[in-house]
């Protein structure tokens, strides 16, 4: 669905669909958990990334199944195959980037100190503006490039233009949301020292999750983990001295 034209698709510039199906397979258990506690039966749940990777993409296969035919791949970057320009990501002055909405187009056209380009009739209509796509990426990108990031989402923000900027991961770092939220969480590792992870990101006001310990070495836990599965020492003694952990 996405990459340039004439060429290869686009690989995702992270493991997507492995950690899809790991948060499908972790919905799957809570609601097989729900339906224990109301029937008492146990149930067996399965997720394979096969089964993932469609779902994942719901939206545009269900288009595809239903007669919708996607345009060719094309080489601006813009954000979805079903969406009209100017939703996309643009280049600023300053060589940083910034995310822009679709619409509404005439909040836009103010926003960026274009108002005849509301009525242009290119791009009048979100059909023309679908089927001009790449036309009118051409232009806006142009326009973009005269002024450096932070003005742009300023005078779009002002506007009511749903915009954002795209962070390196060093900006990520430096976000004042991510400093406040806690999502870099420092641990110390036995081996390793200090280091930082990515915490979780679901915030529960009565039982927050926790960071009590780093990632364990290798085997670190296998004794805990057995003896919680009713494994006695004796029983553990001779599954290491039998090669078994």
């Amino acid at each position: 669905m996405t990459g340039r034209t004439n060429g290869y698709p686009r690989t995702a510039g992270t493991y997507a669909v492995d950690a899809y199906g790991a948060m499908l397979a972790t919905i799957g258990i809570l609601a097989a958990l729900q339906s224990r506690t109301r029937t008492a039966k146990g149930q067996k749940v399965e997720v394979c990334l096969l089964d993932a990777a469609p779902q994942m993409q719901c939206q545009e296969l269900t288009y595809h199944l239903n007669g919708g035919r996607f345009r060719p791949r094309e080489n601006e970057e813009l954000a979805h195959p079903l969406e009209p320009a100017p939703y996309g990501i643009y280049a600023a002055a300053d060589g940083r980037f910034l995310a822009v909405l679709s619409g509404p187009w005439s909040t836009l056209c103010r926003a960026l100190g274009l108002p005849e380009l509301e009525t242009d009739l290119r791009f009048d209509t979100g059909e023309k503006r679908l089927e001009r796509r790449s036309e009118l990426y051409a232009l806006l990108s142009g326009i973009f490039r005269r002024e450096p990031r932070a003005t742009w989402l300023d005078r779009l923000g002002a506007e009511g233009v749903w915009s954002a900027p795209v962070h390196s991961y060093e900006e990520v770092e430096r976000d004042p949301q991510v400093s406040w939220s806690g999502l870099i969480v420092t641990q110390r590792h036995p081996e390793g020292g200090e280091f930082r992870v990515i915490g979780n990101p679901i915030r529960m006001s009565a039982t927050p999750p926790t960071y009590r310990t780093p990632p364990p070495l290798l085997g670190a836990d296998t004794e805990d983990v057995l003896a919680g599965l009713g494994f006695g020492p004796k029983e553990v003694a001779e599954l290491r001295a039998q090669g078994v952990i």
